[in-house]
């Protein structure tokens, strides 16, 4: 008998803690004679990640609806997240950092659903005598950039 409750203990518990996760969902749906809705989520987390999706559609089947990845862990921090609105206008929206050994690197790009692309970039490289090196880089919505680079040393 005792085997039976650890077998049965070793199946349904999670072998180690980073296994562990959340998830939930939640569905609405709201209807009346001459209007009505359904609207959605989920969210899933565990050690390290994150995943969240929400939507909403009319019965005339317009809708609006966002998804956004996480995951992170030490040195890294990455982000995604798509954005789709009534009118068909969305965007994605990418973010991740980067950093470890006297070195930081980061950035965010956003992708409209035209094609269009901007965003930022900052690299910061310690140079180990208290001074660092940065190159920041910046791509605007009409196109054009703009970029700065140096260095900076310790405060007098």
């Amino acid at each position: 008998m005792a085997a039976l409750a650890a077998s049965t203990a070793a199946i349904t518990l999670p072998a180690t803690p980073a296994e562990a996760q959340v998830r939930r969902g939640k569905v609405v749906s709201v209807q009346t004679p001459y209007r009505g809705y359904v609207r959605g989520s989920r969210v899933e987390r565990g050690p390290g990640y994150r995943s969240v999706d929400r939507g909403v559609r009319t019965r005339s089947g317009r809708g609006a609806y966002s998804s956004t990845d996480a995951s992170w862990g030490p040195g890294y921090y990455n982000r995604d997240t798509t954005r789709q609105t009534r009118s068909g206008y969305g965007h994605s929206v990418s973010r991740d950092a980067n950093w470890g050994d006297g070195r930081y690197q980061g950035g965010r790009t956003v992708t409209t659903n035209a094609g269009n692309s901007f965003g930022r970039s900052t690299v910061v490289t310690g140079n180990g005598d208290g001074t660092a090196n940065y190159d920041y880089n910046r791509t605007r919505r009409d196109g054009s950039t703009v970029s700065h680079s140096g260095t900076v040393g310790p405060r007098p």
